[in-house]
């Protein structure tokens, strides 16, 4: 499902700043650990010094009243208790028997303890098998000796404290980020409506509505793409009115022409034809649109012709023959139409009957060729006729005056024949 732009917006926003709740989330849970930690450790340092003056001044030696002593400020605060004499031996401790403990020597809070008076470390508890806080305190015995008075507790109670924290902060940044997401809608749609707004008026252009137009926007960008979004409807309703206006006017031009008009697409396919074309071929103007040239007509050679205009893109002249629905000969030139960057998109073919006119012509050639028959009739008898009044025919009384009476016969045929060609010519 594709998204709308309002919602990628919102979903962005909302991820970018859960992005960002979650980094300050991390960047708190750490901070808050660290501090639990420090917090922890300060106050075993604090309870370590407070116990060093409940205990025995050193040296310590193992004892079980001693070891009853730790035990007991162990079951008070719920803090387990080392005791270490200078060679890093244990003492005494609060839950473990001393004599199974390892030497402590080279722990890093007693070392840190030797150097600086307190130290605090955490690591795995060799006998507890868990992680723990150690604090050591250095307790100053006979003869200058450090003795080291250890409290430790489990990282997992600093780790509860902490945890409860983080849950509260972890429920904060759940409502902040539905809040975001909230926002972010409602931002988004804010945003958005001019846009989606223009994608309304955009559909309804779509539909033919070309006086749909932007409403203003207090936005400055928005109310510059809603100016020249306006602005471009009027130039494309100006150029629209236009073509529509041209278009009638060239409809109405096909339409009214007296010679056949057929517009095909560069496959072939008829566009249009005029009403002169459907009555020589037979055809209805409604059913033949989509359809090839041939397959309306049944005529290869306009086909042709048409395709090769198209093919060519040259201008061709050739006559037609059509034996449907009646014979009759047309006199055809095919013109290549072209778009504005010279692509050649079709042709539009104009047919023109020129059969009454062959038939004429073909009269007009056999009138001629009578006329000049009986044209040369009376003309040989003037010419005999004459030619025997001039050799003395004129000065016999019997022949001369019936020579004069034939030459005007034959000038009168003449004279008949004459008027009917002057006839012939007005006809024509």
């Amino acid at each position: 499902m594709r998204l709308s732009f309002r919602w990628k917006i919102a979903l962005a926003f909302t991820a970018l700043s859960v992005l960002m709740l979650a980094a300050v989330y991390l960047y708190l849970h750490a901070a808050i650990t660290r501090s639990t930690v420090a917090t922890t450790e300060h106050g075993l340092l604090v309870t370590a010094r407070v116990m060093a003056r409940q205990l025995p001044h050193p040296p310590w030696a193992s004892s079980s009243g001693l070891q009853s002593l730790v035990t007991e400020l162990d079951q008070t605060s719920q803090i387990r208790l080392t005791l270490i004499d200078p060679t890093g031996t244990v003492v005494a401790d609060s839950r473990e028997a001393p004599a199974s403990m390892e030497s402590h020597a080279n722990r890093l809070e007693r070392l840190q303890a030797l150097r600086e008076g307190s130290g605090v470390a955490v690591h795995m508890s060799r006998t507890l098998k868990m992680p723990m806080i150690y604090v050591a305190l250095a307790v100053d015995g006979p003869d200058a000796a450090k003795w080291m008075l250890r409290l430790s507790r489990p990282v997992t109670e600093a780790q509860v404290a902490s945890q409860r924290l983080q849950q509260v902060m972890l429920v904060a940044v759940a409502i902040a980020a539905g809040l975001v997401w909230l926002l972010s809608l409602a931002l988004a749609g804010a945003l958005t409506r001019p846009v989606r707004h223009l994608v309304r008026v955009a559909r309804r252009i779509n539909k033919g509505d070309l006086q749909a137009r932007a409403e203003p926007v207090d936005d400055p960008e928005l109310g510059q793409l809603s100016e020249v979004f306006n602005s471009a409807l009027d130039s494309l309703a100006s150029h629209a009115a236009t073509a529509d206006r041209e278009s009638r006017y060239y409809s109405a031009i096909l339409q009214q022409m007296g010679d056949a008009v057929v517009i095909v697409d560069q496959g072939g396919h008829v566009e249009f034809i005029n009403p002169v074309f459907a009555r020589l071929f037979g055809v209805d103007i409604e059913t033949v649109r989509g359809r090839t040239a041939e397959e309306i007509t049944l005529n290869y050679e306009l086909s042709s012709l048409l395709m090769r205009a198209v093919e060519q893109k040259s201008v061709q002249h050739d006559e037609v023959r059509l034996l449907h629905p009646e014979t009759r000969q047309l006199a055809t030139i095919v013109t290549p139409l072209t778009d504005s960057h010279g692509k050649v998109i079709g042709a539009i073919g104009l047919l023109r009957d020129v059969t009454d006119l062959q038939r004429l012509d073909e009269v007009r050639r056999e009138f001629v060729a009578n006329a000049s028959h009986e044209l040369r009739t009376p003309a040989a008898g003037i010419k005999a006729l004459a030619e025997a009044l001039e050799v003395g025919a004129l000065k016999d009384p019997e022949k001369g005056p019936r020579f004069v009476h034939q030459i005007v016969q034959a000038a009168d045929r003449l004279t008949d024949i004459l008027d009917d060609m002057l006839t012939l010519t007005r006809v024509e």
